[in-house]
């Protein structure tokens, strides 16, 4: 079924077989889109496969905070994604962080239900946020961008929960996008 589909697309991803997904009916928990990265994520080799072969680009546009995988937490064996300005080796670009981790190309047209769904935590203070948009090609230099509602934590001081972002509505939008997190810090 669906799962055996989500393996086989996840798989060629991660060969380079295919570099992107599209046609995608909906993305949701019963989706192929959201059952591929469910695979790549159980099974991930963050050390060579990240961003590449999740069908996601990154994109540094100012600092050199760049998104990498690791695990959720302690009592979470899943992978998650993060970004963070703090640490050695981090400086600042002219306008501080800004790193975008940008999905593959996605069919708004061919969704069925046009809704985004993912979780997020924060972890400790700082001026760092995180925007959720979608844009019209992968460069967030040149693309066209709008911001998508989505409920993002703030910083508590120390790590939160993983929030839900709520049904985040593509209603709106038309034709190829893709969905780009955006992180900002001073």
């Amino acid at each position: 079924g669906r799962r055996t589909e989500a393996q086989d697309l996840a798989r060629k991803l991660q060969l380079g077989q295919i570099r992107s997904c599209f046609g995608i009916r909906k993305i949701g928990k019963t989706s192929v889109l959201h059952r591929v990265l469910s695979e790549i994520i159980e099974n991930f080799d963050a050390a060579t496969n990240f961003p590449t072969a999740s069908g996601f680009t990154i994109k540094e546009t100012s600092g050199n905070a760049s998104w990498f995988i690791r695990k959720a937490d302690n009592n979470n064996p899943t992978n998650c994604a993060e970004v963070t300005a703090y640490g050695n080796g981090k400086t600042a670009g002219a306008n501080g962080f800004i790193s975008w981790m940008i999905s593959c190309p996605l069919n708004v047209d061919a969704m069925s239900e046009k809704v985004l769904t993912f979780k997020s935590k924060v972890g400790y203070t700082g001026n760092g946020t995180l925007e959720v948009y979608a844009l019209s090609s992968n460069d967030p230099a040149t693309a066209t961008k709008t911001k998508l509602n989505a409920n993002i934590p703030q910083p508590t001081g120390s790590w939160g929960d993983y929030v839900e972002s709520g049904n985040v509505s593509l209603a709106g939008l038309s034709g190829t996008v893709y969905i780009g997190f955006c992180y900002t810090a001073a």
